[in-house]
């Protein structure tokens, strides 16, 4: 299982459904948990918008499976900053 789903929730919106062949079928959704973004899970949509959201909101380093500190070399706004600085994705 991709470490994506580390980082987000499935859910089903209840009045979110459609007809597709004579069947009723719920829509798949996910929610970010770092904040409230929400985004359809339906695999016709595969992952990347999942993947390009935790990179450019939260600065995740697939690569390393790494959130990064986004301050780090902005010239003090960090103590660390310059120290390569990496925090863990599984201790936000």
């Amino acid at each position: 299982m991709s470490k994506l789903w580390e980082h987000y929730s499935i859910f089903h919106e209840s009045d979110e459904t459609h007809q597709r062949n004579g069947v009723i079928e719920q829509q798949r959704w996910v929610k970010c948990s770092r904040c409230n973004y929400r985004a359809r899970a339906d695999s016709k949509y595969g992952t990347s918008h999942l993947w390009h959201h935790l990179k450019n909101r939260h600065h995740y380093n697939h690569a390393l499976n790494q959130f990064q500190d986004p301050h780090i070399g902005e010239g003090g706004v960090n103590a660390n900053a310059g120290m390569g600085e990496v925090l863990d994705a599984n201790n936000p």
